[in-house]
């Protein structure tokens, strides 16, 4: 990976002991109320599918809610291929307002079979708690992974847009023309997405950079994402919502409807 960036890094500190659920009364004006529902075009090497995402701020709960579902385009029956479901909750850590990972449940599909996992934040070992159940030995039972040590913040791979504009960094990069968010990703799709996808270091936390990368047509802005060795870009309109990713390595596109 590059050298930071001077002008914008944002370090975090992993909080998942210390810091009190805080509500605010703008969080709604970060992250959606109401139930968002979006659709994107999602291809990849083995073909073209369309993915649902549903996003809710649940305020009652201090729950930040997305689920995912995969279809296969031109199935009228809209057979689902992988769904999965993230939880974090919002709060604040030294005035820097984050999403603190909770709870992932994720489905895949391989020639009809299921293959599902569960990652659990565990607060008193400072541990992910990981639930494997599949067709297969080697991905069935549980274990525990320790968080990395060291100044970091974390965020699902589901929600790593609503993680960043959270923080506060898309809007300060994007003020200043250059800056780095760097944090760490937890796959939500682990283990099955490096059996999926080429070269992904086999670990449910995996470093990453986001990186500011300037204006696309004068209505979008580019960001940069650094992680496993690969490089993903991420589009965001105006209203710094997800537009685009791409991941070139791996032959992925996902552009909204």
């Amino acid at each position: 990976m590059k050298h930071l960036a001077p002008l914008l890094i944002l370090s975090l500190l992993l909080v998942i002991s210390s810091c009190s659920s805080t509500k605010s009364d703008n969080i709604t004006s970060i992250l959606p109320a109401t139930l968002k529902v979006d659709t994107y075009a999602f291809e990849d090497q083995s073909g073209a599918f369309l993915l649902q995402t549903d996003r809710r701020y649940v305020k009652k709960n201090n729950e930040f809610v997305v689920k995912r579902k995969l279809y296969a385009v031109g199935d009228p029956s809209k057979k689902t291929l992988e769904k999965s479901i993230s939880i974090s909750n919002f709060g604040v850590y030294k005035g820097i307002k984050i999403l603190r990972p909770y709870l992932s449940q994720y489905h895949i599909w391989f020639d009809g079979k299921k293959y599902s996992s569960e990652l659990k934040i565990n607060i008193k070992k400072k541990s992910l708690d990981i639930k494997l159940r599949s067709p297969e030995e080697k991905w069935n039972g549980n274990k525990t992974v320790p968080f990395p040590k060291g100044p970091g913040a974390f965020c699902f791979y589901s929600q790593l847009s609503e993680c960043a504009k959270v923080t506060g960094f898309l809007e300060k990069a994007i003020d200043r023309k250059s800056g780095d968010f760097n944090f760490h990703i937890i796959w939500d799709g682990y283990p099955y997405i490096m059996d999926q996808y080429a070269n992904i270091p086999p670990s449910v936390f995996a470093p990453a950079r986001m990186s500011y990368g300037g204006m696309v047509k004068k209505t979008h802005y580019r960001f940069s994402l650094e992680v496993g060795g690969q490089v993903q870009f991420l589009i965001f309109n105006k209203k710094l919502e997800l537009s685009k990713v791409l991941w070139v390595s791996q032959g992925i596109s996902i552009i909204k409807q």
